[in-house]
Formats: structure tokens, C-alpha cells, sequence
């Protein structure tokens, strides 16, 4: 995990470069063992408190409830409501290593009003790719193409990559999340945070 915050100028003001090894355990929550931090072994402090904080948890929870925490600096993006007030198009098949996929263009409408979520799906571009084989989520990457008012806030920026990678027992799980964000509200903070994943394995829970 690669955590950034950047000055007004562009600038990287705190750079995090956090890894762990993530086990499921009963309950449906997550063991959460920092292995490194900016390239050092974590002091037995840190350890405990990066597995206190449980990150991974609450983002794969939040992930299945369609729920982004934290993304845009403030509160959550119910991302099952943005997906679904995108405007899609079909635009072929395209092929990203072995894997075929539908390549759906998403283009910005003409929306005056409605829920913040419905606001920034109306100011949002990209693409997806769905896999042809299962329609899984394959490789997603969207922008917001103008700033977008929401409550007390501004979104200036809210551009997002995602690519999944498939694991085991057929099914794909993320690969890789990049997300820039620059919100001007009471502060104004902008974020750049990748999240990586890799060596996923079928584990039964622990006790």
C-alpha cells in the first residue's frame, strides 16, 4: 500500500509505503500483519497497531457493500449507486495478456440534479472492461472531466484505475487500485493512494 499526500503546489508533502500479509480469521474479518514499512522491518508497536486499525477489513467490507470509505477525503462514495448512474457504451472487444474482454465507454451526461453520486457519475469519462468469459471486472479506469459540488465540498479531482487479476477458483479479485483525489472543502486535500495486491491463496479461516 502507497499512501501520499500532496502540498498545493503538487508536490508529495507524506509518503507511506506500507506491506502486509493478509489471512482471513472467523467472523468474516481479516489478521493483519504489517511485514514492512518504507522498506524497514516494523517495530512490534507498529505491528500491533496497523492490525488494531483494520484497514484491509474494513475496505473489503466496505468493497462488498459497494462503499468506498475515505476516498475523497471525507465520508464515503457508495460506488454501487455511481456504477449504475453511468452512461455505458459498447465499443468492441479488446484483448489486455490472455484475457478477452467487453471494452464499455462511459460518457459524461447533461445532469442538473439529483444525489452527489449521480452528480459525479454525470461529470465522469473512462472505460471498463468486462471479461468476456464470466463478465468479470477486469480493468476499470474513470475521471471526472470538470469539478462537481457536493454539500460543503468540491470535488476538483477524482480519477480512478482499477485492474484485477483472476485467482483461484476462478474467481478475480484486484490486482491493483490507483486513486487521485483533490477535494476543496473547509481544507483542501489532495491524495494519491495505490493499492496492490498479490500471492492470493484459498485459506480456510483461523479460530
Amino acid at each position: 500500500m502507497l499512501r501520499q499526500r500532496l502540498d498545493r503546489h503538487g508536490e508529495v508533502s507524506f509518503r507511506q509505503q506500507l506491506e502486509f500479509q493478509v489471512e482471513p480469521v472467523a467472523g468474516g474479518a481479516f489478521d493483519e500483519r504489517l511485514l514492512a514499512i518504507d522498506g524497514r522491518a516494523p517495530t512490534a508497536e507498529e505491528v500491533l497497531e496497523h492490525r488494531r486499525a483494520e484497514r484491509f477489513t474494513e475496505r473489503y467490507q466496505h468493497a462488498r457493500e459497494g462503499r468506498f470509505g475515505g476516498v475523497l477525503g471525507v465520508g464515503e462514495l457508495d460506488f454501487n449507486h455511481l456504477f449504475g448512474a453511468l452512461d455505458y457504451s459498447y465499443s468492441g472487444q479488446q484483448e489486455a495478456g490472455d484475457v478477452a474482454y467487453y471494452r464499455l465507454v462511459i460518457e459524461p451526461v447533461e445532469r442538473e440534479r439529483g444525489r452527489g453520486s449521480d452528480r459525479l457519475a454525470a461529470a465522469t469519462a473512462g472505460e471498463l472492461g468486462l471479461a468476456v468469459d464470466g463478465l468479470h471486472l477486469v480493468r476499470a479506469e474513470t475521471r471526472l472531466t470538470h469539478p462537481v459540488s457536493q454539500a460543503l465540498i468540491e470535488v476538483e479531482r477524482l480519477q480512478i484505475d482499477f485492474e484485477a487479476q483472476p485467482a483461484v477458483g476462478g474467481v478475480w479479485l484486484p490486482k491493483r487500485i490507483e486513486v487521485r483525489s483533490s477535494v476543496r472543502g473547509i481544507l483542501h486535500i489532495r491524495a494519491h493512494n495505490v493499492y496492490t495486491y498479490s500471492d492470493w491463496e484459498e485459506r480456510t479461516p483461523a479460530e
